[in-house]
């Protein structure tokens, strides 16, 4: 059985991954050749449709090993989000999957800032939670479905991560894929993202955060593969999307430069946050911002603003020609805002007519109630 020879190589001692990977791959007479060689008719399927098949066939069965990662993963997952002390401030360590992140962010993690920004509230756990889960569902699934419908393997997943490492001057940056893939004698990296209708709709179209590329680059780099898989999994919808990446020079150059930028700093010199999140000409930042637990000490001049129901981040006493500020009373309830953030309408061109107040459910807007967008995506179930 695949599984059986999937344990046999995750135990395997005394080797490195690539050397298991390698092993895997050239054996001969392996049943993991046997069953790529069997299914190559399947190929031309994505790993989100196999797992739909697996989803809908009638009569399936869990592997018992599955369902016992499975328990396992949920449980570590629940005492990690909801259960361990996290209030204790300390310096970070620099982690691959940060390496696409500004590193001005990382700098205040590094150096052993207290977070003074976005906080780590209910919500904030809420969605780190799920996050673990999306990544924990959708690699068990994507086992089950590659051993029933062939098309290749998948490993280094959950309590099994892989631990790699980049060097970079000297310094050793660990990262853990989500899992390896394997078909057709080519490994590839997967990752596993949940996301909002928003960032789904652009990822559909292959518009994928660099966050998220610099993560998978860093990974490619470090493993020295070509290519690498995201699925996407709308939590708004419960659907699944894939793209499949290839390594960008360019972008692993970026990466390294970000590292080494926060590795060459010191707590009264940190790096500089890159142009591009802003202030635009209306003097609001990137939301990217607004979600970093320390842009209170980054954007010292700027404030919370609730626009068009949703909290955004702007320059104080920026010029407000352009918009006026909303009559709704501070408070709690129903198109009310608690002190300390300030509610603002775009103009459109019809002065004494200000529209009303709408919340944002989703991507379903409702109107009478003021929302909050927030929550960044799941983190991978090592903690990286």
């Amino acid at each position: 059985m695949i599984i059986e020879k999937i344990e046999q190589y995750l135990n395997a001692e005394g080797r490195t991954i690539e050397e298991k990977i390698k092993q895997c791959l050239n054996a001969e007479g392996r049943t993991i050749e046997e069953k790529i060689e069997q299914c190559l008719n399947a190929e031309g399927r994505t790993i989100e449709e196999k797992i739909e098949q697996c989803l809908n066939a009638e009569g399936k069965a869990f592997e018992e090993g599955i369902a016992y990662e499975v328990g396992l993963l949920a449980r570590w997952a629940f005492s990690r989000q909801f259960m361990m002390d996290t209030k204790d401030v300390a310096p970070a360590k620099i982690r691959l999957s940060a390496a696409g992140r500004c590193p001005r962010s990382n700098a205040y993690k590094f150096h052993g800032y207290a977070p003074a920004g976005k906080e780590m509230d209910g919500r904030s756990k809420l969605t780190f939670f799920a996050g673990d889960l999306c990544e924990l569902v959708i690699t068990q699934i994507a086992k089950l479905a590659l051993k029933r419908f062939g098309g290749g393997c998948l490993i280094a997943t959950g309590r099994d991560q892989a631990t790699i490492k980049l060097p970079v001057n000297g310094a050793m940056i660990e990262g853990h894929p989500d899992g390896l893939y394997l078909e057709s004698k080519e490994i590839l990296i997967l990752e596993c993202k949940s996301m909002s209708s928003f960032r789904f709709r652009e990822f559909e179209r292959g518009i994928i955060g660099p966050e998220y590329l610099g993560q998978l680059n860093s990974y490619l780099e470090c493993l020295g593969l070509l290519r690498g898989v995201f699925i996407a999994y709308n939590k708004d919808a419960n659907v699944l999307a894939e793209q499949i990446v290839a390594k960008d020079e360019k972008i692993v150059d970026q990466c390294r430069s970000n590292i080494l930028a926060v590795l060459h700093s010191t707590k009264e010199n940190l790096p500089p946050a890159p142009p591009e999140l802003g202030p635009d000409k209306d003097g609001f930042y990137d939301w990217r911002c607004l979600y970093c637990q320390h842009w209170k000490l980054c954007r010292p001049n700027a404030e919370e603003f609730l626009v068009k129901g949703r909290y955004k981040l702007r320059e104080k006493n920026h010029d407000r020609d352009r918009l006026r500020e909303s009559d709704a009373p501070s408070g709690d309830g129903p198109g009310k805002v608690g002190p300390g953030v300030r509610e603002v309408q775009a103009d459109r061109g019809k002065p004494g007519r200000p529209k009303k107040n709408r919340a944002v459910r989703g991507n379903v807007e409702v109107p009478g109630r003021a929302a909050v967008e927030g929550g960044s995506e799941g983190e991978s179930l090592a903690g990286v």
